[in-house]
């Protein structure tokens, strides 16, 4: 994570993965979406999404 921007309506993480700038939009009402900065592959892209998804602090294997 490069840096964090808030938001009234959604928290944004500016993330560098693979040397290609990406942002995490997280907001209440609509939850979660990555957002390309850098030209990224779709389906790169989408490969990071399943990661996030399967490596979140609120998947079942994380439960307190």
């Amino acid at each position: 994570m490069l840096n964090e921007g808030i938001m009234p309506e959604a928290d944004v993480l500016l993330c560098l993965y693979r040397n290609q700038r990406i942002n995490i939009h997280v907001d209440l009402a609509y939850g979660a979406s990555l957002h390309a900065i850098d030209p990224v592959n779709a389906q790169e892209l989408r490969a990071l999404e399943q990661w996030l998804l399967e490596h979140s602090l609120h998947s079942q294997d994380h439960e307190s």
